[in-house]
Parts: C-alpha cells; structure tokens; sequence
C-alpha cells in the first residue's frame, strides 16, 4: 500500500501523522494553518474525515477526534485511512464565537466557500477542496455549550 499524502504530511501505512492545511492568508501574509492529523491504516479501506471546532465555543469535538486518534485507533489495525481537522474554523475558536469575527461569517453556512471570498469563505474553500474529494465519509462534531439551550430530539 502507498503513503497518503495530504498537504505537509505525508503518512506510511500503519502510521500516523501530524501538521497543517494552510487555509488562507492575512494581510500581512501570515498564513492561516488548521491542525491536520492523518491515520494512515495498514490496510487498504475507505477514507473518513473528521472534522471539529467549526464554532469557536463546540470545543468537545476536538477532544474526541484527539482521543481517536491518539488513544482508541491503532493504525496498524486500521482499514483506510482517517483525516482529522480538530480545528477548523480558528478564528471563531480564538474568540470563543460562532463566527469569524474578521468577517461576520458562520463558516457552516459558506461551504463550499469561495476561493477568493472574504476570510470565512476562503477557510472554507480550502477545507472543502483539500479534504472533502479524498473522502468517503465525512463526520463533522458540532456542541451545544453553554448558555445554549439544552435540547433532545
């Protein structure tokens, strides 16, 4: 089976690894990197991505993903391969909001972004276009953190 090779991480199978999809750039140049982790499996299978973190307060998304693919899979037991972005949106996650506040925008509501849009759509555009084709699933972890109303349908 080959490595699988995702922006700045390039994974043997069997293997894990660990860096960044650079999303954007600010003004200044500063590149806009979200956290990426590949499970790499050593068997061939299909690929989920794991997504968390879209809203700045849903932080226990990024514990799971963290305790996945840190704690619970092995990858050399794994069919496939596993995409993690535990961090998607780090904007909102800084500011402990629900949107972007550079923009205003709820990155849930741009995808599949645009590439030349404002700061939220081009997360999002990158996001989408450098994950999602590669999938066959896709598990995005969204919270109801406080002061929401707690609900169960």
């Amino acid at each position: 089976m080959a490595d699988f090779t995702l922006a700045n991480v390039s994974v043997r199978p069997g293997q894990i690894g660990f860096g960044v999809l650079t999303t954007a750039y600010l003004p200044d140049s500063t590149p806009v990197n979200v956290p990426l982790i590949v499970v790499h499996g050593a068997q061939p299978g299909p690929t989920l991505l794991l997504t968390a973190a879209m809203h700045g307060p849903e932080i226990p998304g990024c514990e799971v993903i963290r305790r996945l693919t840190r704690e619970v899979i092995d990858p050399a037991k794994l069919r496939g391969t596993i995409i993690a972005l535990p961090l998607v949106n780090p904007f909102a996650f800084s500011n402990h909001t629900m949107v972007a506040p550079q923009d205003g925008y709820n990155m849930n509501r741009v995808f599949p972004g645009q590439e030349h849009g404002l700061l939220t759509h081009r997360l999002a555009y990158q996001v989408f276009h450098q994950t999602v084709p590669l999938a066959d699933a896709i598990i995005d972890f969204h919270a109801n953190p406080t002061p929401a109303i707690m609900f169960s349908l």
